[in-house]
């Protein structure tokens, strides 16, 4: 096992997690987490069928089931965070079925899934769901850094 985590923790994906120098979410100061999952590879559902299909799992796709994981464990923490405000994580099969199928369809062409990059669901603190669109501001510093990995993003500023 510590051999597994410790490939696992090589790898870039994974410096979310193992990387101590990455700064902590501040969920307490933000009105919204929003987490970029497009580049994770989650398993299928099929490659969970068996306990024998998912000790052979690619590190990818283990480390992609993790961190939804992950994920859920800080949407509980900022949903729970003050019992004064109403907040909401939103788990919805329709939404699901909106993200799957309208914002993140599988087996688009990669044309396809280049002009959708940056769609998401928001939620706003009254807690409205809605479309959003994050686009890339442009301006020479931006352009140097926006694609930058936690393992370079330093170096680029």
């Amino acid at each position: 096992m510590a051999r597994k985590l410790e490939a696992v923790a090589r790898k870039d994906l994974a410096a979310v997690v193992y990387n101590e120098t990455l700064p902590v979410v501040d969920k307490a100061r933000a009105d919204s987490v929003v987490f970029l999952v497009n580049s994770l590879a989650p398993p299928k559902k099929s490659e969970l069928a068996s306990d024998h299909r998912v000790e052979r799992l690619e590190i990818e796709k283990v480390l992609g089931r993790s961190l939804m994981y992950l994920i859920a464990a800080v949407a509980r923490e900022t949903v729970m965070r003050h019992k004064d405000e109403f907040d909401a994580a939103v788990f919805d099969p329709e939404l699901l079925d909106l993200v799957t199928a309208g914002l993140s369809p599988l087996d688009l062409p990669e044309e396809e899934k280049l002009a959708g990059a940056g769609e998401c669901l928001y939620r706003d603190r009254a807690g409205r769901i809605g479309l959003m669109k994050a686009l890339i501001p442009m301006g020479p510093v931006v352009m140097r850094v926006i694609h930058t990995t936690p393992s370079d993003y330093r170096t680029a500023a």
